[in-house]
């Protein structure tokens, strides 16, 4: 196996999050590679973990505040942020039909974990959820990804911005009542 580039490797050995970066970075290295496809379900998983065990981490040290380390941004850090997002947004496109399931629930966890910090990526999420919908123009039997999913994922993404998803509604809209259209027809 190729050894990984540098650039993947944190500058800083002593940062409290040396450990989480260097995991995501090979998780992010892992993902990127076809050949490693067989992986991809478990990597997915593990990044959700480590976003999850961060966040935690934060949300105690918050608790405590007579602690002298530095307090942790109450969301993912906008490096772990720029190097996974566009990653699984490209990944979900053009993987197979299981991991893009997996994949479009995991990153209901994902703005679950980040909130409101994750506005900056709302057009990506919009156009990945425009165009899983699209996949309901198929047959029934042909369909990659349930419903239910894209659905959580817009639910995630509503509660998490609050009022900064008004905007979007005009373009998701029109896709909810098409699912109850489809569903009062027996589809």
């Amino acid at each position: 196996m190729d050894e990984l580039p540098t650039d993947l490797w944190p500058s800083i050995a002593t940062s409290e999050d040396y450990y989480s970066t260097v995991a995501i970075n090979s998780l992010m290295w892992i993902l990127r590679d076809p050949s490693l496809s067989s992986c991809h379900q478990k990597v997915v998983g593990s990044l959700m973990f480590i976003f999850k065990v961060w966040r935690l981490s934060w949300a105690c040290h918050k608790q405590f505040t007579w602690l002298s380390t530095p307090d942790r941004p109450s969301h993912l850090h906008p490096f772990y942020k720029a190097k996974v997002l566009p990653d699984l947004f490209d990944i979900v496109r053009i993987c197979e039909d299981g991991l893009k399931e997996f994949i479009t629930w995991k990153l209901g966890t994902l703005v679950s974990i980040a909130r409101q910090h994750i506005h900056k990526y709302l057009p990506e999420f919009l156009s990945l959820l425009l165009e899983l919908w699209s996949l309901f123009s198929l047959a029934v039997a042909n369909r990659p990804i349930h419903i239910a999913l894209i659905l959580q994922l817009v639910e995630k993404l509503c509660l998490a911005l609050k009022d900064e998803f008004r905007k979007y509604l005009p373009d998701i809209l029109p896709c909810c009542i098409q699912v109850l259209t489809d569903a009062g027809e027996g589809h």
